[in-house]
């Protein structure tokens, strides 16, 4: 929603800008002061486009003739709006590129510290689950321990109950007499 309410944006600084550079023009045209500049960067441009014009058709000697002062002034003027133009569509656009990069950045930054987060996570459970399975053995042996150290009493019987699979593969159960320690 803020993309599409920026790029809105962006097309009315662009729609407005439009005006301006016509405002430019017209008062460039009026003032003594813009009129030399625009009489200088006429010039200019008019001994740039004749020396490419030439380089580019291999004419080399075509005399260059400068602009007449009205035709300067309306050059000039042309020149500045079309700068300022440019400088408010180019501002934009580096603006709205600086403006992408940083969320991307943040994007990432967010999915790097969510991996981590996870990584971490998983660490802690594979230590969980060594502590457990370090507790299980540990009871286990314990208990294995435990039944070996048992006295052993003459005499002393012990009913288990032992599970026996038949052919059937049912099973049945049959109560044995263990006599212990002979």
């Amino acid at each position: 929603m803020s993309t599409v309410l920026f790029k809105l944006g962006t097309l009315a600084i662009r729609t407005l800008s439009k005006p301006i550079a016509s405002t430019i023009q017209a008062r460039a045209t009026k003032s003594g002061p813009f009129r030399s500049i625009c009489i200088s960067l006429a010039q200019g441009v008019n001994r740039t486009e004749h020396f490419f014009r030439n380089k580019l058709s291999g004419k080399n000697k075509t005399p260059m003739r400068p602009l007449n002062d009205a035709k300067a002034i309306e050059t000039g003027a042309k020149f500045l709006s079309e700068t300022f133009l440019f400088s408010v569509a180019g501002s934009l656009i580096i603006f709205e590129s600086v403006r992408t990069r940083n969320a991307n950045q943040t994007r990432r930054d967010a999915v790097a510290e969510d991996i981590l987060q996870l990584q971490q996570a998983i660490a802690e459970l594979r230590h969980d689950v060594n502590a457990m399975r370090q507790d299980l053995s540990n009871s286990a042996a314990f208990s294995t321990m435990t039944s070996l150290a048992q006295p052993v009493r003459p005499g002393y019987i012990e009913q288990q109950t032992l599970k026996e699979r038949p052919a059937s593969g049912q099973r049945e159960s049959k109560e044995v007499l263990v006599e212990k320690g002979k």
